[in-house]
């Protein structure tokens, strides 16, 4: 059984004087940042549309060795989305004016599939939603096996106070996701157990964030995609 992590929606402070260009944060795996300065070069939509932005998580659940595994329920996930100032203005990104939002969610497989479930935080500024919008239950499909999309829909900017000059659009640069938990799994057929290599795995979704709020989940947005790995 998973340890559920609740974590309300966090606003977390502003952050001063990272040296510019730096773009990477330590963490228990190593991660491709994207440059902390925000760019509306992330969205594939002009500034005018005001719908929202799309990022996308496709998961795979496969053994060291590459077979596919079923998981027995799934994992728990910690969603941040990264907004920062762009390079111009008062506050341009030089200044590192970023701010970060936090939501948390389980997806579990279950008779019918894969479905989310604790959502904390999911439809609270700049969330507007997450849900699952494609999955895969073929065991016997050797590349895909047991998995899902993840699609969040965030709001483009957000509004960060600017010292003396009252408040300044950041735009979101890039969404991370990390488990907190993740369970067991079963070969195909069941005969064996797989233990997850680690409890924490993460990747981010950089963009080209897609801007409509439609329910599909379009094959020309890949996303991020990552592969919760078992010991054989």
């Amino acid at each position: 059984m998973k340890h559920r992590l609740t974590i309300v929606t966090l606003f977390v402070s502003v952050v001063v004087g990272i040296v510019a260009g730096l773009g990477s944060v330590s963490g228990p795996q190593s991660v491709v940042y994207a440059e902390p300065c925000g760019s509306m070069t992330v969205f594939d939509c002009s500034t005018e549309q005001n719908t929202g932005a799309n990022a996308f998580l496709k998961v795979l659940h496969k053994a060291q060795n590459g077979t596919n595994v079923q998981p027995n329920t799934g994992e728990s996930w910690k969603i941040t989305a990264r907004y920062a100032t762009p390079n111009s203005g008062y506050c341009p990104c030089e200044s590192s004016l970023q701010t970060e939002f936090e939501a948390t969610l389980d997806v579990d497989l279950g008779i019918m599939g894969f479905a989310t479930s604790n959502l904390v935080g999911t439809t609270t500024a700049p969330f507007n939603s997450v849900a699952i919008c494609n999955q895969g239950l073929n065991c016997a499909d050797n590349n895909d096996g047991f998995n899902y999309k993840l699609k969040v829909n965030l709001d483009k900017t957000i509004q960060m106070p600017c010292a003396g000059h009252g408040d300044e659009a950041a735009i979101l640069y890039q969404v991370l996701f990390e488990t907190t938990a993740v369970d067991n799994a079963v070969s195909c057929g069941g005969a064996n157990v797989h233990t997850a290599t680690t409890q924490t795995f993460q990747t981010a979704d950089n963009g080209q964030y897609e801007c409509n709020t439609d329910a599909g989940c379009p094959t020309t947005k890949i996303g991020a995609q990552i592969t919760i790995q078992y010991n054989n």
